[in-house]
């Protein structure tokens, strides 16, 4: 077991929510394997009105053609300061490619806890 995130198990209403709709990225670079991974869209907790990130979850888009998969930074043990999401194709999983621009003019929900 990894470990319970400081300040949980916690009662709704202690920590603040946010739900933001996110434009797709303008040339997407393929999600890299590294601590901390590479690529992918970077979204900061300032883009969702936090000021750290818990926890996070992505949508499919505004298309249903892709799927935004939040992706944590080093295995985080506490709160972070940004994610990355992966696009990748609905119907296979496979990953956008890279430079790719077909998500640009597309959107995604992000549903994010934190402070």
């Amino acid at each position: 077991m990894a470990g319970t995130l400081p300040d949980y198990p916690t009662v709704p209403g202690n920590k603040r929510v946010s739900v933001t709709t996110i434009l797709g990225p303008a040339h997407y670079a393929t999600i890299g394997i590294a601590t901390p991974p590479t690529g992918g869209q970077l979204i900061h907790a300032r883009d969702l009105g936090l000021i750290d990130i818990d926890w996070a979850f992505g949508s499919m888009s505004n298309n249903g053609q892709y799927e935004a998969i939040v992706c944590y930074p080093n295995n985080p043990v506490g709160p972070v300061e940004s994610i990355r999401l992966m696009w990748r194709l609905a119907a296979t999983g496979a990953q956008l490619a890279n430079e790719s621009t077909a998500a640009a003019a597309l959107t995604v929900r992000i549903v994010a806890s934190g402070n």
